[in-house]
């Protein structure tokens, strides 16, 4: 049997971030949020997609592409995904039961791909701001996928791609993905959870990605 957690419908608002865990499609997704709203961790429902030049804060759960993951009509444009912030830590959704991960669309965060390109301004603890540079020669930013058994922790085996690679010696063939993009997961194996973190070489930035369509397997 294969089952996949589609997208929610299209909804009015932009986001939408639920307290504490909430399930869809039989996985339970954790995540945090304070009552203004203004903080959120972990998964919430988003369905905007943007290509804008502009960095903002309120750009943040938005996925940097032309269309929706499982559709490049421009009807389905605005289509639903989940927001991940795994900043501080892990984004973790667990089974009913274990399956075997099969694949998962994932995509840029605006915020991040526009802050590797021209960096962004920051304010620091006491106040002041602070020029954060662009991804430069040698820097990364990439999504990590971990297999968790039933007690909730890593198995050790792991999925890992890069969301932006600065491999190389000419800016000009710098990587940033600008697209939604299926990563194969069946080598985490049969497992209860997976969760969701960022590797980076760029360690002011926040820890942000999209995702849509998680495909399980028994």
């Amino acid at each position: 049997m294969e089952t996949s957690t589609t997208s929610p419908p299209r909804r009015a608002t932009s986001w939408l971030s639920l307290p504490g865990a909430f399930r869809w499609n039989g996985v339970e997704f954790y995540n945090a949020i304070n009552a203004d709203t203004s903080f959120w961790a972990g998964f919430a429902f988003s369905n905007k997609t943007t290509t804008t030049t502009t960095i903002s804060n309120s750009a943040i759960g938005i996925a940097y592409v032309t269309s929706s993951a499982s559709t490049s009509s421009q009807a389905d444009k605005d289509k639903g995904y989940m927001a991940v912030n795994a900043t501080g830590g892990y984004a973790v959704a667990r089974f009913s039961r274990a399956y075997t991960p099969k694949s998962v669309d994932v995509a840029n965060d605006n915020f991040i791909y526009l802050a590797s390109k021209f960096g962004y301004l920051s304010i620091s603890a006491d106040g002041d701001t602070v020029q954060v540079s662009p991804a430069q020669l040698g820097d990364f930013y990439s999504v990590v996928v971990e297999g968790l058994n039933e007690s909730g922790n890593a198995n050790g085996a792991k999925v890992e791609y890069k969301l932006v690679d600065c491999d190389f010696d000419n800016p000009a063939k710098y990587f940033r993905l600008a697209k939604w993009q299926t990563i194969d997961l069946t080598s985490l194996g049969s497992v209860w959870g997976i969760r969701f973190s960022i590797s980076t070489s760029k360690n002011e930035f926040l820890e942000l990605l999209c995702i849509d369509n998680l495909r399980l397997q028994d």
